[in-house]
Order: structure tokens, then C-alpha cells, then sequence
């Protein structure tokens, strides 16, 4: 009898497994996309600071364009994840909406192909804490392909393109100013093959620009204009050259030929069965520039900014062989294998291997740590580590100064 019965509970429990592995392990992904901590607080070096002046300039209402210049706009502080003077649950909204998309995205691979959650889960532990404008625009790309390759058969995918394209171009200019070009060749595309998708697309875009525009301190134009001479000078401005012999520099150009040969076999396979279409040339073009901003965000300033790439770049490559439909493959799951450990050999460890080990550290800290600080609040003013001498803040009086590092 009790023979019987723990064979009718395996045989549930296998059941139950059978039915939702795809919907637990996809919730599982989703889980640790989120970042280390809810918020971060501003430090008191110099990053510090223009962390803290954009929330400072949206509480003193600065107008971004002509009062505060700046690549970042009104929704930048959800990229550097510092809520002082901004309400927490925006922050936590956002987040909500980050692990749906992603949740979604990993049910799409996961339900498609087999034996690729270990893989994925080590690449998201490299991947969370990335940058979230750039996770928005990743989330963008990624389902715009999958919209157009489906013919736009789900419309939950092109309100999520709609959504994210505008908050990007709210949160970062230089890469909204990529964003809303590639929103309107979409809409001009809907327009001309799928009128009902059009609709959903331009009302997405509208409604969460007007929503975003009515709440923020804004000149529309300013914003774009007075941008674009900090953008064009920035690698003049912060380039720091890396050393073309340097293990960092040599593991990207490995990553670049790995890029190029899967797009190379892309197209070769597009072109065999005479697919070659928008789809296939939106699917080259976005991944490319995707690649490219990532490569100049890490190795312009070879100051640790190429951490940031070799962070991305496991789980880029990932969504590349699945967006180009080469992830049912044992090749593509040998890559991307590879590319882990491309990027372990110039990072540390995604975990800290101290303390209780790799379980403690990169299962279960990184959810308790978020989960704990949501709303915790910060100070307002932090203690500087550098402090100006009386006798020059009386000169100061109430003007303001530029302080430049040395």
C-alpha cells in the first residue's frame, strides 16, 4: 500500500514536471535577470555625481535640453537605479515589466529547443545588472525580429517593442536617437502589410510617449539638439586606448568572428531558400548595430568599461543563434558554451566564490538582496569623500562650479 502510494506521487510529481518544466525554469531566467539590488546609491567619487544630478535636476524641475544637458534624460535614473527624490515604485514597475518580456522570451526559447536552461542560466548571471537602458533595447530588438518573423501574429509583441523603444529614447538619447528611427521604418512597414498592427504599434508609442512627455520636464527638441555635440565628442573626450595585444582586445575579436560567422551562415541560409527579405535584413542590420554598441561602449574607454562587454556578449550571442534560428543545433550550443568562457576568462566570476560558495552567492544572494532593498531608502545627502576647503566655498557663495578629476 505504501509501495502504491509513493508511485501515484512520483508519478504526479513527474506529471506536473512533464506539463510546466518550460513555464517554472522560464520563471526561473526570469528571476535572475533582475539586478543584484533594487536601487543603487549614488557614490562620492566623481560617476557619483552625475548619477545624483539627474535626480537632483528632475527635483529642482530643470527642463533636460536647455536647463540640464545631457546624454541621459528624464527616465535616466532607472538606468543607474538611484531613487533619491524619485518615488520607488516606479522603479519596481519597470522591473515588473523587465522579467515579464524576459519571462516570455525565455518560454520562447525554452519551448523551442532543448537542453539550453544551464546555459542560459549562466549567461543571465553574467547578464544581470547590465546597464537598463541597454536591456530595454536588447528586449526591443528581440522582439521586433520575433514579431516580424511571425508576421506579427501576436500583438502582446509589438506593444512591448512600443514600449520599450519609448522609454529608451526617454532614458538614454544616444540610444534613443537609434530607437525611434528603427520604431518608424516598423510603422512605415506595418502601415504598408498589416494595417491592425500598425494601429497597436502607433498607439503604443504614443500613449507611453504622452504619459512619459506629460510627466517629465522636457524640451523635445533641445533634448535631441543639445545632445547630439556631447555624443559626437565622446570618444574624442574618453578615449582610452587599449593595447592591441591585450587578452581583453584578442577575446573580442574572437567574439567579432563568432558574430560574423553565424550572421555569414544567415545569410547563406536566407539566400539558399530565397528568403531574402525585410525580415532577414532587419534581423542582420539591428544585431549588427546591437554588436557595435556594445564593442564601443566597452573598449572606447579601456578604464573596466570592457567588463560591461564581456558581461552582455554570452547572452547576446545566445538570442543571435536563437533570432537567426540556429539554436536547435549542437554547434550553436558549443558557441555559446565557448563564449562563456570567453568572457569568465576576463571578468571575475559572475559569483563570489567566497563565503558559502557559488550556491550562497549566485543563486541565493542575488534574489534576497533584491528583494530586501526594495523601498529601502537612502540619504539625500551622502558623506563626500573629497571635501572643498571654507575658504573657497565662501568664494563660491551660491554660483555654481565645474570640479574636474586630476
Amino acid at each position: 500500500m505504501h509501495m502504491a502510494s509513493c508511485s501515484n506521487t512520483k508519478d504526479i510529481i513527474i506529471n506536473f514536471w512533464s506539463k510546466n518544466n518550460v513555464f517554472i525554469l522560464s520563471f526561473i531566467l526570469a528571476i535572475y535577470i533582475l539586478p543584484y539590488w533594487f536601487s543603487y546609491p549614488p557614490t562620492t567619487v566623481l560617476d557619483g555625481s552625475w548619477v545624483r544630478a539627474i535626480n537632483l535636476a528632475i527635483k529642482n524641475k530643470l527642463t533636460f535640453g536647455t536647463g540640464f544637458i545631457f546624454t541621459y534624460g528624464p527616465l535616466g535614473y532607472l538606468s543607474t537605479r538611484n531613487t533619491q527624490y524619485i518615488p520607488s515604485i516606479v522603479l519596481l514597475l519597470t522591473d515588473i515589466f523587465c522579467f515579464v518580456c524576459f519571462y516570455i522570451l525565455f518560454y520562447k526559447i525554452l519551448s523551442q529547443y532543448k537542453n539550453w536552461f544551464f546555459i542560459l542560466l549562466v549567461a543571465v548571471l553574467f547578464f544581470k545588472g547590465t546597464e537598463y537602458t541597454e536591456t530595454l533595447f536588447l528586449l526591443f530588438i528581440a522582439f521586433s525580429i520575433t514579431s516580424l518573423k511571425n508576421g506579427f501574429k501576436k500583438d502582446y509583441e509589438i506593444v512591448i517593442c512600443g514600449i520599450c523603444g519609448v522609454l529608451v529614447f526617454f532614458m538614454k538619447v544616444n540610444y534613443g536617437l537609434i530607437a525611434a528611427p528603427l520604431m518608424l521604418i516598423l510603422c512605415i512597414y506595418l502601415g504598408i502589410k498589416k494595417i491592425k498592427s500598425f494601429a497597436i504599434f502607433l498607439f503604443t508609442i504614443l500613449f507611453v510617449f504622452f504619459v512619459v512627455y506629460t510627466h517629465s520636464n522636457i524640451d523635445l527638441i533641445n533634448y535631441i539638439k543639445n545632445s547630439l555635440p556631447i555624443i559626437s565628442k565622446y570618444d574624442e573626450a574618453m578615449l582610452i586606448e587599449i593595447d592591441p595585444w591585450a587578452t581583453s582586445y584578442k577575446c573580442a575579436i574572437i567574439y567579432f568572428l563568432l558574430f560574423s560567422t553565424v550572421i555569414a551562415f544567415y545569410i547563406r541560409k536566407v539566400w539558399t531558400v530565397g528568403k531574402i527579405n525585410f525580415a532577414s535584413i532587419y534581423t542582420v542590420v539591428v544585431l549588427g548595430i546591437m554588436f557595435f554598441l556594445k564593442y564601443k561602449n566597452g573598449f572606447t574607454r579601456n578604464d573596466g568599461h570592457n567588463d560591461i562587454f564581456f558581461s552582455v556578449m554570452p547572452f547576446f550571442m545566445i538570442l543571435t543563434v536563437f533570432l537567426t534560428g540556429f539554436a536547435q543545433s549542437y554547434a550553436a550550443r558549443v558557441v555559446c558554451i565557448f563564449c562563456i568562457l570567453l568572457s569568465d576568462n576576463n571578468l571575475i566570476l559572475p559569483h563570489a566564490t567566497e563565503g558559502k560558495g557559488f550556491v550562497n552567492n549566485a543563486v541565493i544572494k542575488p534574489v534576497k538582496n533584491y528583494f530586501s532593498s526594495i523601498f529601502k531608502e537612502h540619504p539625500d545627502v551622502l558623506p563626500p569623500q573629497y571635501k572643498i576647503p571654507d575658504d573657497k566655498l565662501k568664494i563660491i557663495g551660491q554660483s555654481t562650479i565645474d570640479v574636474m578629476p586630476v
